[in-house]
């Protein structure tokens, strides 16, 4: 009799664990839909600042968790009253080794209420600099012009120094540096440097031209910037400034104006 007790009492604990089990993940498959499905939605919403559309979809996601969580728990059978034992152990955790991860979280939350870093900004940061392609709630993804993506800890935003390229005007502007003969007719260069970045889209022609001046001069012969300005600096194509320069050598080439050499120096004789 005693046997048979314990197989049913058995049978009914597996039971209660597979429906648990069957109940939990039924819970995380909806949770998590919801909070991708809410996510969608909130993304689209193109009223909204980019920053605030991230922050109000990780809002949502982690609301969304924890209601489920909430409910699931009473429902398999579990006192809720333990998280509380949960949340004093997570407290000294975080209070000890997770400083960090605890860090970057509530810097990425400073990030999107600040909206000192956006979606889509051009920044510098750590020496890295990349447009913001990806703003989670741990770090943030800069894209560099040839592929390279970085991962940056939410917490260098905050606590570093961060340039931003495109924080109040998406407007800036590029140069190349050219290097002339000393005897080359600058005039000339002017004319004929100044129209070449204007053939090419995104370049501005107000009320910031193209400009052509002279930076310095040293034995080596003048050095030439030509600069130019563009309506969105997250949006240049990396070709752009490689081609603007070969067409400047080019035209200059064409028009006999004299690139610098590198001065050759004398070679001293030694007696053997």
């Amino acid at each position: 009799m005693n046997e048979l007790l314990e197989d049913m009492m058995h049978h009914i604990s597996v039971l209660r664990i597979a429906e648990s089990i069957l109940i939990v993940a039924a819970v995380a498959v909806i949770s998590l839909w919801g909070s991708r499905l809410i996510e969608r939605r909130v993304m689209r919403l193109s009223s909204l600042d980019s920053s605030l559309r991230v922050m109000l979809a990780k809002l949502s996601q982690g609301l969304l968790i924890t209601i489920a969580v909430l409910i699931t728990l009473p429902v398999i059978g579990v006192d809720t009253t333990f998280l509380s034992v949960i949340g004093g152990a997570l407290g000294v955790g975080l209070g000890f080794g997770l400083q960090k991860i605890a860090s970057n979280y509530v810097s990425g939350f400073i990030i999107l209420l600040d909206r000192s870093v956006r979606l889509g900004d051009l920044v510098t940061v750590d020496g890295r600099k990349g447009v913001v392609t990806h703003m989670e709630a741990r770090y943030a993804v800069l894209k560099n012009p040839d592929g390279t993506e970085y991962v940056i800890p939410n917490e260098n935003f905050v606590t570093g120094v961060v340039v931003n390229h495109t924080l109040n005007d998406r407007i800036g502007s590029i140069h190349v540096s050219i290097w002339l003969a000393h005897d080359a007719d600058l005039r000339k260069t002017i004319e004929v440097l100044s129209p070449i970045p204007q053939k090419h889209a995104g370049v501005m022609a107000e009320p910031h031209h193209p400009a052509v001046q002279v930076n310095q001069v040293s034995e080596i012969g003048i050095e030439i910037l030509l600069s130019w300005w563009m309506q969105d600096l997250a949006l240049v194509d990396p070709a752009l400034r490689p081609q603007i320069l070969l067409e400047s050598i080019e035209a200059l080439r064409e028009a006999d104006i004299p690139l610098a050499k590198r001065p050759e120096y004398p070679v001293s004789a030694h007696a053997g």
